[in-house]
């Protein structure tokens, strides 16, 4: 082994003399002529003998990339300035960048593509397993797609899409768009070609037909990384640090031996999220939508505070603070439907954190923030903010006073420290109060007027009042017989009680018919009468769950469409028929109700009852169970 390490170090020398007299190019040669020796030592990945069953094999040899997902774990060479430079590749890089970890000294530099000569860019790419072309990078395996030449002189490119071709027409998915047809009495030639699927399907869509024709083992950590590496190099990096973390639950240590790439990663995440949350900003600006663009801003504030895109946005800063402060009236109105309705769905779709006696968990907030070296920090923050130093409690019981500084945060996040032992849904009752009660501090009306007068930087007094007069004209006519009014920025909206009409304030439903109670008890009698020996029999017969399932449809208030118990019949629902229950309470209790509807219930026309055939084989009245036999639905109009 030692031998083979002073050879390797004769030959990067031998390399660097070459290089000096201007044959760099010799350079690539001595590079390969080494790799046999530290081959040995850390075998490539790239020609593993797969056996049937292994877990760990690399992807099929079928793909098209010009090298494995994994790069060489050995010591390279490459022409840096002019002079040949021994270090290692790092993961992840990009189309525009790669880091390269100097032998000598361990630092990581960052370099760009174009800073290689051609032919050097190119081999270190191949290295990589990554291709680009026209200046973009290019994956997955190849496949035939087709040039169309057209008789106006123009050429087509694309991915033919038969299935959804009509006669006469020719589909193709391209570039730019997924379905593009040609009449086929345009096209003056044919041929077929090869390409990547990166030419023709997001990164999103390669990784899903990757991920599905070879998905990583439960217990595979080393397919888990691979599959990681491939993901950041393609640009994917919220799904690669989804699979390091699964390598690392795996096998924790993986974690410590990745956690240098796990920082990079983290890293061009926090790069790609502040680049694609900067273009929807310029484009909300772009569209005179200053309400999200400001949004936005804020989210980037809070979220990057040391981006290096940081200086972009505060030179839009005083252009998007200007436009949310003209007009403030309208803005306020106009965001109450949209944050409404977005308040309700979270509500919605938020659990409840209990403790092992089922009580709920109480909140307690706090900060998780990752730093530009990949640590991670969660506690209750105790002063500073964004740009400025952190200081944060950590450890289970808050006993580490940790200090982090202003240059060396990334990302700040809210998050919720509380431990709980388990999680359930909001009930009814608690969310009808949620909506319902407009005094209420963490109600939705309250939240609501919070949110906005977070989004405007205005006080909630002034949102609060410009909500609550939305409604409010002031009309003039002067002494010239002029009459003004102030326009009103409120607009009819629609909300639909549906299945949840029988929730309505003051609603009614009716009660059971004589047929279905008989047929309750008849069923309840029938269960009685199965004593002794034939009841242990039929309950032997029977699982535990058949048997609680049987006993609860003989008991109305257990039955969902029989029951008047709005939490039972609520517990049932869709998430659908939930929403739209409590957006026409919010209709009438937060916002006003011009209108209230009352349309027929089209399951029972109006009647309230439905005929069902009985046991004796005759029609039996029962209940309406969409409407509860008020023969009615509800529809409110609100501003």
């Amino acid at each position: 082994m030692a031998s083979e390490s002073k050879r390797a170090t004769l030959w990067v020398r031998l390399a660097g003399i070459l290089a000096g007299l201007g044959l760099a190019f010799l350079c690539g040669a001595a590079a390969a002529q080494d790799a046999p020796a530290s081959a040995a030592e850390t075998p490539k990945p790239a020609q593993p003998e797969k056996a049937a069953g292994d877990k760990t094999a690399l992807a099929d040899t079928k793909t098209a990339l010009p090298e494995p997902d994994r790069i060489p774990d050995q010591e390279e060479v490459i022409i840096i300035g002019g002079q040949p430079t021994p270090g290692r590749l790092v993961l992840p890089c990009t189309e525009t960048e790669f880091r390269f970890k100097l032998k000598d000294t361990g630092d990581v530099l960052a370099l760009r593509w174009a800073d290689l000569p051609e032919d050097e860019r190119k081999r270190v790419q191949k290295l990589y397993g990554m291709e680009v072309r026209d200046d973009k990078l290019v994956f997955g395996d190849k496949i035939t797609g087709v040039k169309l030449l057209l008789k106006s002189g123009k050429a087509i490119k694309g991915l033919p899409v038969p299935e959804r071709a009509r006669p006469g027409k020719v589909v193709l998915r391209t570039a730019a768009a997924q379905a593009m047809e040609v009449a086929e009495n345009e096209i003056e030639s044919k041929e077929n070609y090869e390409a990547y699927e990166s030419e023709y399907f997001s990164a999103t869509e390669v990784y899903q037909k990757r991920v599905l024709a070879k998905p990583p083992g439960d217990k595979d950590a080393p397919a888990h990384l691979e599959m990681a590496q491939w993901c950041a190099k393609i640009g994917l990096y919220s799904t690669a640090l989804q699979h390091l973390a699964m390598a690392k639950t795996i096998d924790p240590q993986m974690g410590e031996r990745n956690k240098d790439l796990e920082a990079q990663i983290q890293l061009e995440d926090a790069k790609q999220r502040v680049n694609s949350l900067y273009l929807r900003m310029v484009s909300a600006m772009n569209g005179q939508d200053y309400i999200t663009a400001g949004y936005i801003l804020d989210q980037l504030d809070r979220n990057f505070p040391n981006s290096e895109m940081k200086t972009r946005w505060e030179g839009l800063r005083p252009k998007i603070e200007a436009g949310m402060k003209t007009d403030l009236v309208r803005k306020v109105i106009m965001m109450s439907y949209t944050v409404a309705s977005d308040l309700i769905q979270r509500r919605l779709g938020s659990k409840v954190r209990v403790d092992e006696k089922g009580n709920p968990v109480p909140t307690i907030p706090g900060k998780q923030v990752t730093t530009r070296h990949g640590l991670l920090f969660r506690g209750t923050l105790v002063s500073g903010e964004a740009g400025q130093d952190m200081v944060l409690m950590c450890g289970d019981k808050g006993e580490e006073k940790v200090t982090i500084a202003a240059k060396e945060v990334m990302e700040v996040q809210d998050i919720d420290l509380a431990k709980s032992f388990g999680q359930v849904n909001q009930t009814w009752d608690e969310l009808k109060e949620y909506v319902a009660d407009a005094n209420r501090p963490d109600g939705l009306k309250m939240q609501m007027v919070a949110k906005i007068s977070g989004y405007l930087k205005e006080a909630e007094a002034k949102v609060k009042e410009i909500f609550d007069t939305r409604l409010a004209r002031e009309a003039k006519v002067d002494d010239q017989g002029l009459y003004t009014r102030t326009s009103t920025y409120v607009t009819l909206h629609d909300a639909y009680y549906g299945l949840g009409s029988w929730l309505r304030e003051g609603s009614r439903p009716a009660p059971l018919t004589e047929a279905e109670q008989a047929n309750l008890q008849n069923n309840q009698r029938g269960q009685r009468n199965r004593g002794g020996v034939g009841q242990n029999q039929w309950r032997r017969g029977l699982g535990a769950n058949d048997l609680q399932r049987r006993q609860r449809q003989n008991d109305p208030q257990e039955d969902p469409n029989l029951t008047d118990d709005p939490a039972v019949w609520w517990s049932a629902q869709t998430y659908q028929v939930q929403y739209n229950t409590l957006m026409a309470i919010a209709a009438e209790k937060v916002f006003a109700a011009k209108q209230v509807i009352e349309m027929q219930c089209s399951n029972c026309r109006g009647t309230g009852f439905i005929e069902v055939l009985g046991a004796g084989g005759n029609l039996e009245p029962h209940r309406c169970p969409q409407c509860r036999g008020m023969g009615k639905w509800f529809r409110i109009q609100y501003r």
